[in-house]
């Protein structure tokens, strides 16, 4: 029989990159998946995506301070409740998949009622370790990084993680935290990275080296632009750089105060169109601030940047230290040391030509055998191998 699986999505979509890679990769082993997600822009509130069944909760203003004001209060979020319920009365659905932590314990309820009930929690990010280091360079950033403070997600955590049949995490570096942290059942713990596909990029195209430097994904403080910036002022360097990704208002004071004009930036870009602007570059940048949190957590940028085949330069953060370290695909520096920032950037962009062909055969390789999704999903197949 079809094993009727709900995955419960506290954001929008599509898009999610993450979500429909797994939804569809169980849907190829013969599983019938349903998302419940958010309703932005109007969209139905049922439609069948790429074989996977969308159901939407259609927001007003009234029903999301209700919502939010019982989550601070209970951690439960009583409209998705109500969702929820209907949907496993309807459809009998034999699996939560739970995606992300804010959701769990209003899922956790059902498992309560129906101890037949299995409750996947699917964490993207390790959410007390990150709370602790959002950006507050807006307004909005300000108000919500406060308003997230007022929750003890480490008491959450702990509560709910014990009580789910399984966890997914994105890195080795994060389950040997959960461990530690809340005394867990190692065997619950999969590890799940969110790789791309092996045809994601075709490479078919040949592109022209426009940029020295490319970086992909929002773009702040938090990913230590501020440091880049800082570096090229303070060594009057300004190679030519492409960031690709949507910036706030700190990046463009930021650039005004200095008056670059090496930098150019994008904007916001669909995944589905990343590579003609990937491939404009020479070395790609991670420059994230180290933190507990980027020690265990896995930024997907990295997995891009090896699909492209570029070389990479970055912060000495755990994860993405420790795959440089082993693809052999680029360097490291100390994150927040702005001489050694520019003595590597300096190093590989005057690299010879055999040592930048190295790095980059070896970002491909590493790739194609190793952190691709095609070897992610195996790890996904085994974890509901267990279920089923």
């Amino acid at each position: 029989m079809m094993k009727k699986i709900l995955m419960i999505l506290d954001t929008h979509f599509p898009p999610d990159d993450r979500v429909e890679k797994e939804a569809l990769s169980l849907i190829s082993r013969g599983m019938d998946v349903s998302i419940l997600t958010k309703n932005k822009n109007n969209k139905k509130k049922f439609e069948i995506y790429k074989d996977i069944k969308v159901y939407r909760i259609k927001y007003s203003i009234i029903s999301i301070i209700i919502d939010n004001l019982f989550f601070f209060i209970t951690n439960i979020f009583p409209i998705w409740h109500i969702h929820i319920r209907k949907l496993i009365k309807k459809n009998k659905y034999k699996i939560l998949h739970v995606h992300d932590l804010r959701q769990l314990k209003t899922s956790l309820y059902f498992k309560r009622k129906n101890p037949e009930l299995t409750i996947i929690s699917d964490l993207h990010e390790y959410y007390s370790k990150q709370s602790k280091t959002l950006s507050a360079e807006t307004t909005k950033g300000k108000i919500f990084s406060k308003l997230l403070r007022l929750i003890n997600l480490k008491k959450l955590e702990n509560n709910t993680l014990r009580k789910t049949d399984y966890i997914i995490t994105v890195i080795d570096e994060a389950k040997r935290s959960y461990l530690k942290d809340y005394n867990l059942n190692e065997k619950k713990i999969f590890i799940i990275k969110n790789t791309i596909p092996k045809t994601y990029y075709t490479q078919k195209t040949k592109f022209r080296k426009k940029y020295d430097l490319v970086h992909f994904g929002n773009i702040n403080s938090e990913r230590g632009i501020n440091i880049l910036i800082n570096t090229m002022v303070k060594y009057n360097f300004y190679p030519k750089t492409l960031l690709i990704g949507p910036h706030n208002e700190y990046v463009n004071k930021l650039l005004n105060r200095h008056k670059l004009n090496n930098i150019d930036i994008t904007g916001w870009v669909d995944i589905k169109n990343i590579e003609q602007w990937m491939h404009q570059g020479k070395i790609a940048l991670i420059c994230h601030h180290k933190t507990d949190f980027t020690d265990n957590t896995i930024p997907n940028k990295l997995f891009h940047y090896m699909a492209a085949g570029l070389p990479i330069l970055s912060s000495n953060c755990k994860p993405i230290e420790r795959i440089i370290d082993e693809s052999k695909n680029g360097l490291v520096y100390k994150w927040n040391n702005k001489e050694e920032l520019f003595e590597k950037l300096q190093m590989m962009l005057d690299s010879n030509k055999n040592i930048y062909k190295k790095w980059r055969k070896n970002s491909l390789k590493m790739f194609k055998n190793k952190y691709n999704w095609e070897e992610d999903e195996k790890e996904l197949f085994r974890l509901y191998k267990e279920i089923i």
